[in-house]
């Protein structure tokens, strides 16, 4: 069931793996241009500290005074929207939609047990987060950014991914229809952006009821 997956979906893995690591890679180097040395990047920090609708957009600020925080919070407020998207996305088509086009009623009349599909789009849905937390890790240590932070940077990120494949997978289970898992995802994505928003900027421990207060 895997290799057919991976047969059948290797297109929008790629599109996705490829996406993501550019936006991140386009950001890195857009905000390096603009903050070419530590005086500027201080500069950036000293103006978000404080800024309660900067809180709400993209999260609190951590370390925004080098290179690696400034990327981070400017690239923050895109992976809280792209990881769970691709991983909706990717655990949806796995599954409900090629359950609708009567692919996997093909494929389960072939002694195939009935979490195989579930089980490949989820290690599928894994892969693709490892190998774009891997490129995002790569890029930023292609700009010099510490070992260290790249490394924490790039883990949170898988981590949100993970999350929520494993939030799409649950969904999918629930319900039959693509379209109903993908917008039971966005109702849950809105929820816990506002949920993240509110904690941010009341500065209190709300925000952790969030995944994306964890990225």
């Amino acid at each position: 069931m895997l290799a057919i997956q991976l047969r059948t979906g290797w297109k929008p893995i790629a599109i996705w793996v490829v996406s993501i690591i550019g936006t991140y890679l386009v950001t890195i180097a857009a905000i390096d241009a603009a903050y070419p040395d530590a005086v500027t990047l201080q500069s950036y920090g000293a103006a978000m500290e404080g800024n309660a609708a900067v809180a709400a957009i993209n999260g609190t600020p951590y370390g925004a005074d080098n290179l690696g925080g400034v990327t981070a919070n400017e690239f923050g407020f895109m992976a809280a929207i792209l990881f769970p998207l691709m991983a909706t996305h990717l655990i949806t088509r796995a599954t409900r939609t090629q359950e609708a086009s009567g692919l996997l009623e093909l494929v389960r009349s072939r002694c195939v047990a009935r979490w195989s599909p579930t089980a490949s789009a989820v290690i599928t849905t894994l892969a693709a987060t490892f190998l774009v937390a891997l490129g995002i890790m790569l890029c930023a240590l292609g700009y010099g950014i510490d070992s260290g932070d790249a490394v924490l940077c790039a883990s949170s990120l898988a981590g949100l991914g993970a999350v929520w494949a494993a939030i799409a997978a649950l969904i999918a289970q629930l319900v039959r229809l693509p379209g109903k898992v993908y917008a039971i995802s966005l109702v849950l994505l809105g929820v816990a952006y506002a949920t993240r928003a509110i904690g941010d900027v009341h500065d209190n421990g709300w925000k952790w009821l969030s995944p994306l207060a964890w990225q």
